[in-house]
């Protein structure tokens, strides 16, 4: 209530970043300053938020999935659920009000202007590189710097990235294929997919902020960005 009403604050006495709510702090501490982690009994991995091991342990180990009353999608959380709902039957979309462009959720749009139009960036303390997103810091430090893979259940081969197991076994063991609503084609990963249709079907453009060149990739956009406007060159 006095967060919201008469603007107090809780500041970390370690970095001295405020949060609006006492729990956001102490979270905060033990995730970030304390290394606080919550163990899944079953696999061993682990995570800053209770709650992440409670979503992990239903949807990978318990089979637990949300389905979609519209047309049957499976999601392994409600929030996907939902996110799924309001973008593909609902049509809500949530626009930048600087640049227009449109997300499906209230937390991409946010990461989309903080990283592109106010310039936030998460440095790593131990090599300098910046990232947009604190996941992606997150997952840099513990690939990079701690040595932390990810091994495939059927055919133990390894991965930096979590995310990268499930894609390899979706792909490789179970032959799960993602196809393209308009015209058919298929993909391997979804975000494949999802490039596919916003550089062929809806013309979708990226525009460097600097000499106004586009690109139907950010990744492509990034590069030239680092290439000819930072003096970056790649071998």
């Amino acid at each position: 209530m006095d967060s919201f009403h008469h603007g107090v604050a809780y500041s970390c006495d370690i970095c001295e970043k405020s949060f609006k709510q006492k729990g956001y702090l102490k979270f905060h501490v033990d995730s970030v300053h304390n290394g606080v982690k919550h163990a899944c009994d079953i696999c061993g991995n682990k995570f800053t938020e209770k709650g992440s091991l409670k979503m992990h342990v239903n949807a990978i180990h318990n089979g637990v999935q949300h389905a979609c009353d519209i047309c049957g999608k499976k999601f392994t959380t409600k929030g996907n659920l939902q996110a799924h709902i309001d973008a593909k039957h609902s049509g809500i979309a949530h626009a930048c009000n600087i640049c227009g462009n449109k997300f499906t959720e209230n937390g991409s749009l946010k990461r989309h202007i903080d990283s592109v139009h106010n310039g936030v960036n998460h440095p790593c303390h131990t090599c300098g590189n910046t990232f947009t997103q604190k996941d992606y810091l997150q997952i840099h430090i513990e690939a990079k710097h701690m040595g932390v893979t990810y091994s495939c259940d059927i055919c133990k081969s390894k991965f930096t990235f979590k995310s990268y197991v499930q894609i390899h076994i979706d792909s490789m063991h179970n032959s799960i294929k993602h196809a393209c609503d308009i015209c058919g084609k298929k993909f391997l990963h979804k975000i494949s997919v999802k490039r596919h249709i916003d550089k062929m079907h809806n013309g979708i453009k990226h525009a460097c902020h600097i000499c106004g060149k586009t690109f139907s990739s950010r990744v492509n956009l990034k590069k030239h960005i680092k290439d000819i406007h930072e003096g970056i060159t790649y071998k």
